[in-house]
């Protein structure tokens, strides 16, 4: 079966014009997938590699210069593997649930499919382990294992396109169409709770930020995959298109019964969490408790479907937003945090503030992805990893800045309490520690709280 692939018209020149710059360039193809069809938002060029030695890590340190020295691309063999599987990590981070990178496009005037199908198979293997690197990400869509490979002539000014297992390397045919009409697109909002006292057993209280971390990922996607979903005060059948969300009845006197469709507009989500356990009969388990975790604060959630998508796709892409824009900030906190952490008995509170989300709109289009700004960064910053990242030249009033507030540490720490900010990824000292420490984390509007309790406090919890 050929796999349809559309993209609109507008962003036809993105392609064109890198042919006419660059004698060999690279990128990532952005947009939602689904059984039948591909929807591509956005091209996002690869930055070139810096003439320093390029790896995984320093992807993002070398696109904080401006004035570093770039090894521009004269053919394809010299675009690194390692390069390409970062950038497709870094920019997942950024896309809202639903929305993922389908695949690669090049622009070069070399005969790719018949001389560098080695190269492609070792790039595809490559983006697939960046991507599964974290699985709280969602990287890959739930319904292909293939990834889209688009290569444009610029000498002969055609494209080509062929879909590769991104496992068995295997390939097939694909049909990439460039449409004068624009998709339109389904915008759901809404905000999410977490309110979570977690006690931290004996077992875990030698766990460093990351660890306690993960767990709470964990947590988080464990109570997703119970909660049900209200779309607009609706609960419909997950096969359902979700247009029929919002359509009215209208009777006339003088004619039939008969359904008249609203324009696509934007949908408010209700998420409902069920009770994580039922209340039984037995005994209760008495464990002893090294201390415990507090984990507080709400999160922006704003995901875009295609027209024809259906329930069970706009429920799935609100889950994923929520897991994946909470794994992207964790992980760029703890990647941030390179200090020892050596609390003395008098500093009782510690504070970690990892990034809030801001949203910025693509280019005639309604879709917005995400950045993440530190406390103290402002929407400059922002603009900087949009243009080495997502190849975007965007205006600073463009940014939707205010989507989350940056939370008050104060309104978490007890007063008579000292806060000490973002000094370790070590959150935990060993046990042997007789200080009393408190450790709490805010998040932008997303305001996480964990608070560690490090002296052995001999009580138990049900």
């Amino acid at each position: 079966m050929v796999r349809n692939v559309i993209a609109e018209d507008a962003l036809l020149p993105y392609i064109q014009n890198l042919g006419k710059i660059e004698p060999c360039s690279i990128g990532l193809i952005l947009g939602q997938s689904t059984p039948s069809k591909d929807y591509v938002i956005h091209f996002a060029r690869t930055p070139q590699p810096a003439i320093k030695n390029v790896s995984e890590e320093n992807l993002i340190s070398s696109t904080e210069s401006t004035t570093e020295l770039r090894r521009k691309m004269t053919n394809f063999v010299e675009i690194p593997e390692s390069w390409v599987g970062d950038h497709a990590k870094h920019v997942t981070r950024m896309l809202p649930g639903g929305m993922y990178v389908l695949g690669i496009f090049i622009s070069t005037n070399e005969d790719i499919f018949n001389t560098h199908m080695g190269k492609i198979r070792k790039i595809m293997s490559q983006i697939n382990k960046n991507l599964g690197s974290n699985i709280y990400l969602h990287g890959n869509p739930p319904c292909t294992n293939e990834k889209l490979v688009l290569v444009y002539n610029p000498s002969q000014g055609k494209f080509s396109c062929k879909s590769i297992e991104f496992v068995s390397g295997s390939q097939k045919p694909a049909e990439f169409k460039f449409m004068a009409k624009p998709t339109k697109w389904h915008q759901l909002d809404c905000n999410y709770q977490f309110d979570h006292l977690i006690p931290i057993t004996r077992e875990k209280v030698d766990w460093n930020l990351k660890e306690h971390l993960q767990g709470i990922l964990e947590t988080v996607e464990k109570n997703l995959s119970r909660a049900v979903i209200m779309i607009d005060l609706e609960i419909k059948n997950e096969n359902d298109c979700l247009e029929q969300i919002g359509k009215k009845k209208i009777k006339n006197k003088n004619s039939p019964r008969m359904e008249q469709s609203e324009s696509l507009k934007n949908l408010l989500v209700n998420i409902f969490v069920p009770c994580e356990d039922d209340v039984t009969n037995d005994d209760p388990i008495v464990t002893t408790c090294s201390g415990d975790m507090h984990f507080n604060g709400q999160l922006a959630v704003r995901v875009f479907l295609h027209q024809k998508a259906t329930i069970a796709e706009a429920t799935q892409a609100v889950k994923e937003d929520i897991v994946r824009s909470l794994a992207a900030r964790f992980e760029m906190h703890w990647d941030s945090l390179i200090e020892e952490e050596a609390m003395s008995p008098e500093e009782k509170c510690s504070v970690h503030e990892p990034p809030r989300r801001v949203l910025v709109p693509l280019p005639s289009s309604k879709i917005t992805l995400s950045d993440y700004l530190f406390p103290g960064e402002g929407p400059s910053e922002a603009l900087i990893s949009l243009e080495e990242l997502l190849d975007l030249t965007v205006n600073e009033h463009d940014v939707i800045k205010d989507l989350e507030i940056q939370a008050e540490p104060g309104d978490y720490c007890p007063v008579e309490q000292p806060v000490t900010k973002n000094k370790s990824e070590d959150d935990l000292p060993n046990t042997s520690q007789t200080s009393k420490v408190v450790s709490y984390m805010l998040i932008g509007v997303f305001v996480v709280v964990l608070a560690f309790i490090i002296q052995l406090l001999r009580t138990k919890y049900l």
